[in-house]
């Protein structure tokens, strides 16, 4: 089959429907290998989008969605630059060669342009790690947190630890509401919340034009960007933003105002919108990661006081350029400083 494959680089010559038919079809399809997020990449000045789809007859046999990023437009982007596919490749029937050909494809591409590609998975490449490590790229245990929605809320509520429980209800006590919104005004008071919060744990925030982008393109498509809130007196206090596909919740960015920790926000709006999303259709909440598990990680810890189960899907990594590699692991470390001077 592989020997018959086409492989393209080109959005216009696959098609946004048939990429829409393909992702949408695949057992592993999701969000972030959808044609709304190669538009997305595509209108944002930090990121440039590298899709790549293998065509047999026209017929889309595998597909890749990579995002060049950088955390800079300056001099500084040179050592931030980096080639990130989340949740890809989508490979039909799990072909070996398509996927060796697609990735072999990639690997030239950004060779030049990024100091590192890596894979973070959505699922299990059980079956073709070795097709990933033959091609240069080394495997990293990484987890993630799945939520069974289709469980009774019973059930979901019993999962939750004893102090989050305990937390939930001062929530509650506290009058703090969990609200939807989909105004621009509550979306801007979210990234307010998000820039205080990744000031304060010192990792670097997408400029906001990277989130009004998110905005401004899945608002005109089928996949839903949810804005859940948390308010109190008035005042939005904490949020999470997710985005919906097919069955699946993908929790993008949360986070709340430190100085309402008294109102546990935090602890309100994950077991809200887990009820939202039972209530709404959805089957799967998808933290979208907890870390290296050799690693002691806060996030994970906190993250599954809300139930849940750790998968180790891993993740796949090559360096291109080892000094600028090291550099740029240090310049982000660096990034809060930076940002205030």
């Amino acid at each position: 089959m592989s020997n018959n494959i086409k492989i393209i680089a080109s959005a216009e010559e696959i098609g946004y429907k048939n990429w829409d038919d393909f992702v949408n079809n695949h057992p592993n399809g999701n969000i972030f290998q959808s044609h709304a997020f190669y538009k997305i990449y595509k209108i944002d000045r930090f990121c440039e989008p590298i899709v790549l789809a293998a065509l047999s007859n026209g017929v889309i046999m595998g597909l890749l969605l990579a995002n060049i990023r950088k955390e800079f437009c300056n001099v500084l982007g040179n050592f931030t630059t980096r080639a990130i596919v989340i949740g890809g490749p989508l490979i039909k029937n799990n072909d070996e060669g398509i996927l060796e050909r697609i990735l072999d494809s990639l690997k030239k591409l950004v060779k030049s342009k990024a100091i590192y590609i890596q894979f973070r998975n959505l699922f299990y490449f059980y079956e073709q790690k070795n097709i990933f490590q033959s091609s240069g790229l080394v495997y990293i245990d990484h987890l993630d947190i799945i939520v069974d929605l289709s469980k009774s809320e019973n059930l979901l509520w019993k999962e939750i630890s004893p102090k989050a429980k305990n937390r939930i209800r001062n929530a509650m006590r506290k009058d703090t509401k969990f609200v939807v919104e989909d105004s621009m005004e509550a979306f801007v008071k979210c990234y307010d919340i998000l820039k205080e919060v990744y000031m304060r744990i010192k990792i670097p925030l997408p400029d906001f034009s990277y989130f009004l982008n998110i905005y401004n393109v899945l608002k005109l498509e089928k996949s839903k960007l949810l804005i859940f809130t948390v308010q109190n007196e008035g005042l939005l206090i904490g949020c999470m933003l997710a985005v919906g596909f097919n069955e699946t919740l993908y929790g993008l960015y949360n986070g709340a105002y430190s100085a309402f920790y008294d109102k546990s926000p935090n602890d309100l709006i994950p077991w809200e919108v887990y009820k939202w999303g039972k209530n709404n259709g959805y089957k799967k909440f998808d933290w979208l990661g907890a870390g290296n598990p050799n690693d002691y990680y806060g996030v994970r810890k906190f993250k599954m006081k809300f139930g849940g189960e750790l998968k180790n899907y891993g993740r796949f990594e090559i360096i291109n350029k080892p000094i600028l590699y090291k550099i740029g692991k240090v310049g982000l470390k660096l990034y809060p400083r930076v940002m205030q001077e």
